[in-house]
């Protein structure tokens, strides 16, 4: 019985999660853009290569280039008000503005390591983290809104660390890409300490959506709900480089290959969101935020920028593609045929068919508008055929007799 039941909560994760809707937004620049922060569902900024950082104020619309001063690569933004914001990346750069972007200003960071991450929890109180090739692990920490920084010895025998997250002033996470690099602070940034034991390496990502619950992304995803005192191993997200969580249950992991996944059951199952050939582009994802429960954006490799305004979910667009697309027969035997209306384009259109436990068992390119496959391979039982490019993206449940 309980087989049963978790084969149909499978079910209904993979409809609900598959009918992604994504937009991919105009942005015409050929640099990665390495991380996205917004402050309200209507402005936000990037920051990425060659000291790259725009801002939008209508929600991804329009994007406006500000001037950075700096030509390194940016690495990490972060506003701990609608106002202050920080902007770190390589050879030490740490950017400061007051008036939301309007200005940018150099902090000076008291070293030239390369800073990949900054979390500020109030806007005097933040810390960064990275690496340097000859001395390891960079750490600093400032209570005074940036205006001096503090660098502390690194734990260990740490190579680097990628990312930081604090749950609160004095508590904080970071984590690193080798084994045994996932460390912890409860004094602010002054000192820390490996978490151990702890269940996996090769990390990428921290986040707390509460005080309580937390996701570590590496190898796989790893789950405390504790506050960080013991953790767990969550089910696999497949390749991620970043995540957000909007509550403790719903998050998103964006990563290689122009990937999305989603969970809404905390880190229980992850279903595919957005295989790369809806964006039109194999780019890697590299940050992902969500200003709102449902509007989020996710940026990556060569400029590409993504938007969703329904948390991933089926939109009224997508519902009336729907009636747009027919499949049959379903029940079908061996044969079955698919419908576009020519008021949807079918360039580069793939048909794949997944099982119920969303692993992929048959792929091929649509070239016209309507289409026979043979599937007489398939065992009896239920599918999910779905249609897909940049401009389309349906899901069906098929049942093959």
């Amino acid at each position: 019985m309980k087989k049963v039941f978790f084969n149909f909560f499978l079910v209904i994760l993979f409809i609900s999660s598959t009918k992604a809707q994504w937009t991919l937004l105009p942005f015409f620049t050929e640099k990665s853009l390495n991380s996205v922060f917004f402050t309200d569902a209507n402005n936000g900024y990037i920051v990425g290569d060659s000291g790259l950082i725009y801002k939008t104020i209508d929600g991804g619309l329009n994007w406006f280039p500000q001037v950075s001063g700096t030509g390194n690569m940016l690495k990490s933004v972060y506003f701990p008000t609608p106002n202050i914001g920080y902007a770190v990346g390589i050879w030490g750069t740490i950017l400061k503005t007051l008036d939301a972007g309007e200005t940018w200003s150099p902090q000076y960071s008291g070293n030239n390591y390369n800073i990949v991450s900054v979390h500020f929890t109030d806007a005097y109180n933040g810390c960064a983290v990275g690496w340097d090739t000859y001395n390891g692990v960079s750490i600093i920490t400032t209570n005074n809104g940036g205006s001096s920084w503090t660098s502390h010895v690194q734990v260990g025998n740490l190579l680097s660390l990628n990312s930081v997250f604090f749950t609160n002033q004095n508590t904080g996470f970071a984590t690193g890409p080798m084994a045994n690099s996932f460390i912890k602070t409860t004094d602010g940034g002054t000192t820390w300490n490996l978490v151990t034991p702890f269940p996996g390496s090769f990390l990428k990502d921290v986040f707390f959506p509460t005080i309580d619950t937390g996701y570590v992304l590496g190898a796989g995803t790893y789950k405390t709900t504790n506050g960080g005192q013991t953790w767990t191993v969550a089910n696999s997200s497949n390749g991620g480089l970043a995540m957000y969580f909007t509550n403790s249950n719903i998050g998103y992991v964006a990563g290689a290959h122009g990937i999305i996944t989603k969970t809404v059951n905390g880190g229980l199952n992850w279903v595919n969101q957005l295989p790369f050939c809806d964006t039109g582009s194999n780019n890697g994802l590299n940050s992902v935020h969500f200003p709102t429960t449902n509007i989020g954006f996710v940026v990556g490799q060569s400029g590409i920028i993504l938007k969703t305004t329904n948390g991933g979910g089926l939109g009224q667009a997508e519902n009336d593609l729907q009636k747009e697309i027919s499949i049959y027969p379903n029940p079908f035997v061996d044969m079955i045929s698919i419908n576009i209306s020519v008021t949807y384009p079918i360039h580069d259109c793939f048909i794949s068919i997944y099982n119920i436990q969303g692993q992929l068992l048959f792929q091929q390119t649509l070239l016209k508008d309507k289409t026979e496959i043979n599937i007489s391979n398939l065992d009896k039982g239920i599918y999910f055929l779905r249609v897909s490019n940049v401009a389309i993206n349906v899901v069906r449940k098929i049942i093959k007799e």
